[in-house]
């Protein structure tokens, strides 16, 4: 089963200052030179034309400042879509919202909490279905993603890299646990995603519910360690606090340091923090998935397993976006 924003820029037209130019005299001789089009006093002159500079100096500064905007944008977007778990982090998003909507559009009576008319049998039949197709197919995309994977948890599981960065060698045999049950989860998965995707072919050696159900125990196990890995991390986190307060206090650090190392250790902080309230919506979805019978006598209804991930799925957007922060 599964696992695991930009504003638009409103650009104003400047607006050119047109110069009103003086009318021709009404009576006029013939071979009467005709006089310059001047203003009749120098300061309207003067004036016209700073009002006109500042109006393109502030049009140019607005198209620059525009245009830094969409750079950063690109650049940073560029940089968090370069890597699978981030991609599947979208398309995590992305499933949960088309089965919400698929939810909201479903025939039936007027939407609680909508003003006015609003009726749901007004829309198109084929919407909700529709919908709902694109959330079962982009969750089958997502199995594509998971090929990528394995490879991860083995290095892991080698190098220790889920754990580098921290001194209590408990967060570190956590660490390795949760490398090995992804090291176990990613295989069977790939096996379960066999029958769904081909069960005409797989029917008779692959049982696809069995399957995933299994690959959802190592996912629990990897959600417990993880909550409480982070657990252990507040913990040091705050340790870690004093530490820098102590430093700063004999003067063994300067304050700018001191004020970077706090900066750092609050951003770690908000982190664990979103990461224990992204383990608390994974598990009663993945204790569901991984019961013998999830999938024809589930524990828990459809509403509750979905808007849990739902819910993991914006956290988990928020909580990528936060740690590229400068």
């Amino acid at each position: 089963m599964p696992l695991d924003q930009v504003q638009e820029e409103e650009r104003s037209e400047s607006s050119t200052v047109e110069l009103n130019m003086p009318p021709s005299p009404t009576s006029m001789g013939e071979n009467e030179p005709i006089p310059s089009l001047e203003p009749t006093d120098s300061w309207e002159d003067s004036n016209d034309g700073e009002e006109e500079t500042e109006t393109r100096v502030q049009s140019k500064s607005s198209s620059s400042s525009l245009s830094q905007k969409l750079d950063a944008f690109l650049i940073f977007w560029n940089e968090w879509s370069s890597s699978s778990l981030r991609t599947d982090q979208g398309l995590k998003i992305l499933q949960w919202s088309f089965w919400a909507a698929s939810r909201l559009t479903a025939p039936g009576p007027p939407v609680p909490g909508f003003r006015g008319n609003f009726n749901r049998r007004h829309l198109h039949p084929e919407l909700s279905p529709a919908l709902r197709k694109m959330y079962a197919d982009t969750s089958l995309v997502r199995y594509c993603l998971r090929l990528y994977g394995l490879p991860s948890s083995i290095e892991a599981i080698r190098s220790g890299s889920w754990s580098a960065g921290w001194d209590d060698p408990r967060i570190h045999k956590l660490g390795k646990i949760m490398a090995w049950s992804m090291a176990l989860y990613y295989p069977l998965e790939h096996v379960a995603f066999t029958g769904f995707v081909v069960p005409r072919i797989s029917r008779h050696f692959v049982d696809e519910n069995r399957w995933s159900a299994i690959s959802c125990r190592m996912w629990t196990t990897y959600i417990v360690c993880d909550f409480a890995s982070s657990v252990l991390k507040l913990k040091e986190l705050t340790k870690r606090r004093e530490q820098i307060a102590r430093e700063a206090q004999s003067g063994d650090i300067t304050n700018d340091k001191a004020d970077t190392k706090r900066s750092d250790v609050a951003k770690q902080t908000m982190l664990q923090k979103l990461h224990l309230a992204r383990c608390s919506f994974f598990l009663l979805p993945a204790i569901n998935w991984s019961l013998p019978k999830w999938a024809t006598d589930p524990l828990l209804p459809e509403s509750i397993v979905n808007s849990l991930m739902l819910a993991e799925a914006g956290t988990c957007i928020y909580q990528s976006f936060y740690a590229m922060r400068r």
